[in-house]
């Protein structure tokens, strides 16, 4: 779009336009020609190969040779703005999950007079309980937010 934008004069600040603003008649005319200049860039168009001038003989051996060749292996690169992104929305929502657990816990035990005992059994039924919810949390986080690419 910038291409576009400095091939038809524009500066290269943001200009907001109005929705449905009609555009001047010399803009359209711009646009219009830049199609007829062949390349948005440097306005040279792209020399065609013409398949007459292509030796078939000579490039089915350079491809059977190259479907023999085994590829390596790709390497996956990390995409750390979605791994921060998931990791900053796991420790807000763990924050939460592992707060709620304790409070219901000491609710619960209170209520029902457990003892301190029976306080630390809840609390660590309701930890596991907020570690399920966590890791199911993260796992469909990271198939939203993929943690890598190829």
């Amino acid at each position: 779009m910038r291409a576009v934008q400095a091939l038809l004069g524009h500066p290269p600040r943001a200009v907001v336009r109005l929705p449905l603003t009609k555009l001047s008649t010399a803009g359209i005319g711009r646009i219009r020609a830049a199609p007829d200049r062949g390349s948005i860039t440097a306005g040279k168009r792209c020399p065609r190969r013409r398949l007459s001038h292509l030796d078939p003989a000579a490039r089915f051996g350079e491809s059977a040779a190259a479907m023999n060749k085994t590829t390596p292996p790709r390497s996956r690169r990390i995409v750390w703005l979605n791994v921060l992104t998931v990791g900053s929305a796991a420790i807000l929502i763990s924050a939460e999950v592992f707060g709620a657990a304790f409070a219901g816990s000491w609710a619960i035990a209170t209520l029902l007079s457990l003892g301190a005992f029976g306080a630390r059994l809840l609390d660590g039924l309701f930890v596991l309980c907020g570690i399920f919810v966590m890791v199911q949390f993260v796992r469909a986080a990271s198939r939203i937010e993929p943690f890598t690419v190829d």
